[in-house]
C-alpha cells in the first residue's frame, strides 16, 4: 500500500503557491475550498489516526470535486497541479480497498474445502490419502500422481503468499494428535502384512508424510507440525523403499504359508469323501484334489426358520488342491442335499471359502 507523507503535500504546495495566492478569478471560491480540504488533510496526517487513509480519501475526494468546478469556471487555471496534490491520497485509498478485497477473496478461497486453498489442502475430503478401488497396482500409480499434484498446489499456495492460517491452527493441532495414532497403526499393519494390502498401508504412510511436510511449510509457528512430520519420516526410514516393503510382505507371506496346517479329519468316510470329490471337481475343473479331510462328524439339518420344516442338510470338509502353476491351496467346502419328503437328493455345492496358499508338505 502507498504511504502518503506530509513532505509530498509540502512539495506540491510550494509549486502552486504563487498561482494560488494572487488568484482572484472566477473560480476563487472553489480554489479556497480546495485549500480548506488540503488543510484538513494536513491535520489528519499530523494526528495520524488509525483510519488515516480513509479520512484523507474523503477530503481528497471533496478536493477533487472542487478541481472539477475550477475547470468549469476558469479553464485557464492550472488545475493539473492541484490534481497532482490529491492523487497520492486517492491512490493510497484505492490500494487499501484492493488489499482488503484481496484478503476477502483469499479467505474465501482458503475456506473452500474442494479448492486449492488452505482448507482444500489440509481439510479436503481427499488430500494425500490413497484412494482404493481394489486394483492395487493402479491405486498405487494413481496415488503417486496424486501426491505430485498435491505438492504442486502447495507450492502455488506458498508462491501466492500465505495468509489467514491462524483460523486453521486448532484443526491442525487436532489432526496432529490423530496422525500420531494413525502412524502407529499403519506401522503395525505394514509389519504384519502378508498381502498387497501392506503396500496400500505403506502408501498411506507416504501420504501422511507428504501432508505434514506441506503443513510444516504453511503452519510455520506450530511445533506439533514438525513433531508429527518427524515421526512420519522416522517410520518411513524404518521400512525403507517400496521395494523393500514388498520384500518384507513376501517374507511374511512365506512364513504364513509355512506355518499353516490343514485341519485334521474328524472322521474317515470314503463314501462321503467321494461325494465331496465329485461336487468339488464339478465346481473347480482346473484344480487337482490332493486330500479331503471331513471336518464335521455328521450332517447338519437345515430347517425353515419359521415353520421348522426340514429343507435339506449340509456337510463340511477341508480340501487341499494343487493349481496349474504347481502351488498348493486350501478350501473349506460345503455340500448340501435337498430334502425330498422321504429322504435326501443328490449332493450339490452349498458354500465355499478359499483359505489361500498352503505349503504342500503341510497337507496331511
Amino acid at each position: 500500500m502507498k504511504t502518503v507523507i506530509l513532505s509530498t503535500l509540502i512539495l506540491f504546495a510550494m509549486s502552486v503557491s504563487a498561482q494560488t495566492n494572487n488568484y482572484t478569478g472566477k473560480a476563487k471560491t472553489f480554489v479556497d475550498k480546495f485549500w480548506k480540504c488540503i488543510d484538513e488533510i494536513k491535520k489528519i496526517e499530523a494526528a495520524n489516526p488509525p483510519e488515516k487513509v480513509r479520512l484523507c480519501r474523503v477530503q481528497a475526494e471533496n478536493a477533487k470535486r472542487q478541481v472539477e468546478y475550477i475547470k468549469q469556471k476558469d479553464p485557464a487555471y492550472d488545475a493539473a497541479s492541484l490534481e497532482a496534490m490529491i492523487t497520492p491520497y486517492l491512490d493510497a485509498a484505492a490500494a487499501a480497498v484492493t488489499e482488503k478485497n484481496d484478503k476477502i477473496r483469499s479467505a474465501g478461497k482458503n475456506a473452500n474445502k474442494e479448492g486449492d486453498g488452505i482448507a482444500g489442502l489440509f481439510m479436503g475430503s481427499t488430500t494425500t490419502e490413497i484412494r482404493t478401488t481394489g486394483n492395487t497396482e493402479e491405486d498405487i500409480a494413481n496415488h503417486k500422481q496424486q501426491l505430485i499434484a498435491y505438492n504442486q498446489k502447495v507450492e502455488r499456495l506458498i508462491a501466492a503468499g500465505i495468509s489467514g492460517t491462524s483460523q486453521y491452527e486448532n484443526y491442525i493441532r487436532q489432526q496432529a494428535v490423530a496422525a500420531t495414532q494413525q502412524i502407529k497403526k499403519v506401522e503395525e499393519q505394514i509389519n504384519k502384512a502378508d498381502s498387497k494390502l501392506g503396500l496400500i498401508a505403506y502408501r498411506e504412510l507416504v501420504g501422511i508424510e507428504t501432508y505434514w511436510a506441506a503443513a510444516k511449510k504453511v503452519f510455520t509457528n506450530l511445533s506439533e507440525v514438525g513433531q508429527t512430520h518427524n515421526m512420519a519420516v522416522a517410520a518411513l526410514q524404518k521400512f525403507g523403499s517400496e521395494e523393500q516393503v514388498a520384500l518384507k510382505i513376501r517374507k511374511n507371506y512365506e512364513e504364513k504359508i509355512k506355518s499353516k496346517k490343514m485341519p485334521a479329519a474328524v472322521m474317515v468316510n470314503t463314501g462321503l469323501e467321494a461325494e465331496f470329490k465329485k461336487v468339488f471337481t464339478n465346481s473347480f475343473k482346473d484344480l487337482a484334489i490332493i486330500k479331503i479331510n471331513i471336518i464335521a462328524r455328521e450332517w447338519t439339518v437345515i430347517r425353515n426358520e419359521i415353520t421348522g420344516v426340514i429343507l435339506g442338510r449340509k456337510h463340511s470338509a477341508a480340501i487341499a488342491v494343487k493349481t496349474k502353476e504347481g502351488n498348493c491351496a486350501l478350501y473349506y467346502f460345503h455340500i448340501g442335499q435337498q430334502y425330498t419328503g422321504s429322504g435326501y437328493g443328490l449332493s450339490a455345492e452349498n458354500a465355499r471359502a478359499f483359505d489361500g496358499e498352503i505349503a504342500c508338505e503341510n497337507i496331511k
